[in-house]
């Protein structure tokens, strides 16, 4: 972490030290949908950024409703910095019409979207089942460290349009986060022995199979969003019967129906965070390596 910082530190010392009037410029305001999305911002942005972050870490993206407070944060800001793909579709259009600023229309600089330079992982869900189904892919992201990268350098490119004096501090910075995170990633893949087999509540994990050694191969939940009903649970069980595994949830999901059938199973049940609990670097890499420190028993 110390060289990361070093190297974030000399790369927006080498691109504002040669001009006072850049040290001078005001700050740009990002609003950050969630901590995952405040750790790109902070990170590339560096001291050129200031960041509103609206979703606490033990919140679920899908399910808020659209608060004062967050209509004030995004009235004054000149970027909004969300996830996208319909994560926060319940909130953030409503919190964005009723703010009023033009600067965050979306197909403007100030509003960017993680999932746009991504093909995301498609749903697994059928549509018709209905709950949480996504239909520009699966938006949980941040749980793939390959694609934080590059969403990383895609937000250097657009705080180049509204800063372009910047530019270079804000690619070096982006470069800085891309090398820290490749440098922990294979230490973390080899504590992983055979690959696991991963029972998940709901469909986020798929992306661990990414940049882990791990298989995802069913969900507690039959309809995403929707509490499992026990006949759904009963045929699970009996599908993953005899095999090895590994129960996986959100912190702030249910935990009765995973743990039935974790139980039935025999299975070590893990109740994850899915943020990092701020919205920084240093607590992005503690929050994988922790992913790890519970999967790879």
């Amino acid at each position: 972490m110390k060289a990361f910082l070093a190297a974030v530190a000399v790369a927006f010392g080498i691109a504002l030290a040669p001009s006072a009037a850049l040290a001078e410029a005001p700050r740009l305001i990002v609003v950050a949908t969630t901590p995952s999305m405040g750790v790109i911002a902070r990170t590339v942005g560096g001291d050129r950024v200031d960041v509103q972050v609206l979703v606490a870490p033990d919140r679920d993206a899908h399910t808020l409703n659209a608060r004062p407070s967050m209509i004030a944060h995004l009235r004054r800001a000149d970027l909004v910095l969300a996830v996208g793909a319909q994560l926060e579709e319940g909130w953030l259009p409503a919190a964005l019409d009723a703010a009023a600023n033009p600067r965050l229309r979306k197909g403007q600089p100030g509003y960017f979207a993680a999932a746009e330079p991504l093909h995301l992982r498609p749903t697994r869900f059928d549509p018709a089942l209905g709950g949480h189904v996504h239909g520009e892919g699966n938006p949980h992201l941040n749980l793939s460290p390959p694609r934080m990268i590059t969403v990383a350098h895609a937000f250097a490119d657009r705080l180049a349009a509204l800063a372009p004096e910047s530019a270079p501090a804000f690619e070096a910075a982006a470069a800085a986060f891309e090398d820290a995170l490749r440098s922990r990633l294979p230490a973390l893949r080899a504590r992983f022995g055979a690959p696991l087999r991963l029972v998940a509540h709901h469909e986020e994990f798929d992306y661990f199979a990414e940049w882990l050694p791990v298989e995802l191969v069913g969900f507690v939940e039959e309809k995403p969003g929707v509490p499992p009903g026990p006949a759904h649970l009963a045929r699970l069980i009996e599908q993953q019967r005899g095999q090895v595994g590994t129960i996986v949830l959100a912190n702030y999901q249910p935990q009765a129906p995973a743990r039935r059938v974790a139980d039935e199973l025999g299975w070590p049940l893990h109740a994850l965070a899915l943020e990092p609990a701020t919205a920084d670097a240093e607590s992005y890499f503690a929050l994988i390596e922790h992913w790890v420190d519970s999967l790879a028993q």
